[in-house]
């Protein structure tokens, strides 16, 4: 933090930018609901003050959560294994994504298979879309470029709740995660997403209140994630509106029995 000021300081026009990548780590590896997040937090909380308190004159300082995150328990009712569901794998070439917002690459002529088994299998606990869907709906902006569109899976499934599709052979450490990013929760609602910038204080017009640095930084909802879905995009229009209810198949019903 003294470094940053300095540089600041050191140009009639300067921009910093800063990063503390221990909040994020100690999140995914305790959970956002623990004591090691939470100490975590209150020491971003000091070293935003300490950088405030040293901002030269006419410094603006922002702060913002690069995304959020929440938390997901070790069940297996909360974690379906891709590598051991055959219904999950049928028809799928490529698995990409996170645990939480995945992409799905079909085996060709196989995009409409997959799309209707994972809405079945996830039913209410995912919303699942194709890419044409997906990007209608703005999950990924407002525009798509052509030459990113191959990107998006042929099949995008952004989870609901607390739920995650992981992957534990292919995937061995991220299926361990107990914090994963991505998808769109209730939380959301609350306020803008964890990635919209905050203006802390501004020493062109004020100087920072001491012990204030905990406003800017709790600001961003506790558990707000922000997916490749974008953020403001409303996907239970589509699912409330478009999507037919599945009841459960046989095989479905099943699943006990082949998750592994």
């Amino acid at each position: 933090m003294d470094l940053a000021a300095e540089r600041l300081g050191s140009a009639d026009r300067a921009l910093v930018y800063t990063y503390y990548a221990e909040l994020d780590g100690s999140g995914h590896r305790h959970g956002v609901d623990s004591d090691a997040w939470r100490g975590q937090l209150m020491y971003v909380d000091r070293l935003a003050q300490r950088l405030a308190e040293r901002l030269p004159p006419r410094s603006a300082l922002y702060i913002t959560a690069d995304h959020g995150m929440v938390d997901i328990p070790q069940d297996p009712d909360a974690r379906y294994d891709f590598d051991h569901d055959w219904e999950l794998r049928a028809g799928v070439a490529r698995l990409g994504g996170e645990g939480r917002a995945r992409h799905l690459y079909a085996v060709p002529g196989a995009a409409g298979d997959v799309h209707a088994v994972w809405r079945e299998v996830l039913a209410d606990r995912a919303w699942v879309a194709t890419r044409d869907e997906a990007i209608e709906l703005g999950w990924f902006g407002p525009r798509v470029d052509d030459r990113v569109r191959a990107r998006i899976g042929d099949v995008v499934a952004a989870m609901t709740g607390t739920v995650a599709v992981v992957a534990t052979e292919t995937e061995p450490n991220e299926s361990e995660l107990i914090g994963m990013h991505g998808s769109m929760t209730l939380s959301r609602a609350a306020g803008p997403p964890a990635g919209s910038p905050h203006v802390a204080w501004d020493r062109r017009t004020r100087p920072p209140p001491r012990g204030s640095a905990a406003t800017a930084v709790r600001r961003s909802p506790k558990g707000f994630s922000s997916p490749c879905p974008n953020w403001s995009s409303s996907p239970e229009r589509w699912t409330a509106g478009r999507a037919p209810s599945h009841s459960r198949s046989s095989t479905t019903a099943r699943r006990g029995d082949c998750r592994g």
